[in-house]
């Protein structure tokens, strides 16, 4: 796994093949940042560098943010647990909706378990409630709030940045990004990769599509070719020991009908 510098900001973001997907939701990203690696589990946000440089590359924390961004987030241990807990709630709820959790009443009101609004979904996936209520949580510190305004120009919509801890900004951004992912209509292309041991999350790219990168495609083919391998080599010896049978039973037969009772030739 390479690394991507980031010159001066300090801390590098290893760097995973491509995700179809995280391009679209900053929510995605945060999710696929505990992955599975060669050397066993991987997790991006290991500690405040590593948190930092990731954040900065996807544009949450840095000077051209947004007039709503963080430009200045102090990150330290008890920072990277609230950002890497919000990123295992949003988990949950992919999960549950790759479960096909939806709300009691179904249909495309279904969604509105998963926000809050209805209670049928959550009774059935474990977590699901806890991993609401986190999300909400982090709603409720959203960077900006939405006025409208009247001037000399007329009535205008706009957005006021509000004052506050600046990760609570951060983390309203990514629960935002979750909603938008679950309520949109790329929800129904969200999927988990099919390669074994990847814990991924993607949007498919099209309806073929079950895994998450090239690298893992390969190994899915591979393991394919392993396993045809394997079944041809059992159906070998399946034949192999039907042929033994057989010729132990004809030996058998052909030494019975050739001799008496005391397995000695006749007259």
């Amino acid at each position: 796994m390479t690394s991507q510098s980031l010159g001066a900001s300090g801390g590098s973001v290893p760097v995973s093949p491509p995700i179809p997907g995280e391009e679209l939701s900053v929510a995605l990203a945060l999710v696929n940042t505990r992955l599975d690696g060669p050397e066993g589990r991987v997790d991006l946000l290991s500690d405040p560098a590593s948190a930092r440089a990731w954040l900065t590359v996807h544009g949450l924390v840095s000077a051209g943010a947004g007039e709503c961004g963080a430009a200045d987030l102090p990150l330290d241990a008890d920072a990277v647990a609230r950002l890497t807990g919000l990123r295992e709630s949003i988990r949950i709820l992919f999960d549950a909706r790759l479960a096909g959790g939806v709300d009691s009443a179904g249909g495309a009101d279904g969604v509105a378990g998963f926000l809050g609004v209805g209670g049928g979904a959550q009774a059935g996936f474990p977590g699901l409630a806890a991993a609401l209520d986190d999300v909400n949580t982090a709603f409720a510190a959203a960077p900006c709030v939405t006025r409208l305004v009247w001037d000399e120009n007329g009535p205008q919509v706009t957005q006021q940045r509000r004052s506050g801890d600046p990760l609570a900004k951060v983390l309203a951004a990514l629960a935002a990004s979750a909603a938008e992912l679950l309520a949109g209509p790329l929800a129904d292309r969200l999927a988990r990769c099919e390669a074994h041991n990847c814990i991924r999350v993607f949007i498919r790219t099209h309806a073929a599509r079950h895994v998450c990168s090239t690298r893992c495609g390969d190994r899915v083919r591979a393991a394919r070719h392993y396993a045809r391998k394997r079944e041809r080599e059992r159906d070998q010896e399946r034949a192999r020991e039907r042929k033994q049978g057989t010729v132990r039973r004809e030996h058998l037969t052909t030494g019975t009908d050739s001799g008496g009772s005391d397995g000695r030739a006749g007259p």
